[in-house]
């Protein structure tokens, strides 16, 4: 039984349910491939960023290469960082040609209403089993 994955999505819309499942399943169906750890961009806490630029800023200075070439290393590994945890930034699970972002922009279109992702939860069986949480989820 292991490798099993759950994901709750809390999804805000006015529009119809049909449509709003849909991609509220697609968008879980993509949440348990990609494990992102955050909604948005803004949900990071700054801490997370600013300890993050610190790791990049250190490890792009060992290069040798002038303070203008680091610091635009810097910002283009921070932006990969952000498409590997953010949500919205990441290459669709369903169709990587597309982000999340534009799945939702499209899913608001058919409905004619906006589709806000609140949050959502990863669970993944026997993850977590003996940590100090003593449960199974992997948020």
């Amino acid at each position: 039984m292991s490798g099993r994955i759950g994901v709750l999505v809390a999804l805000e819309s006015p529009g119809p349910a049909d449509v709003v499942l849909d991609i509220g399943h697609r968008i879980a169906m993509h949440i348990a491939a990609s494990a992102p750890t955050w909604v948005s961009l803004e949900d990071i806490p700054a801490e997370v960023v600013a300890e993050k630029r610190a790791a990049l800023t250190e490890e792009a200075r060992r290069t040798g290469k002038p303070l203008e070439i680091v610091e635009k290393m810097v910002e283009g590994r921070l932006r990969k960082f952000y498409e590997e945890v953010v949500l919205r930034m990441q290459p669709f699970a369903l169709n990587p040609d597309h982000r999340v972002e534009q799945a939702l922009k499209e899913a608001e279109q058919a409905a004619g209403v906006t589709i806000v992702v609140k949050d959502f939860v990863r669970f993944r069986t026997g993850e977590g089993i003996g940590s100090n949480t003593g449960g199974a989820i992997d948020t």
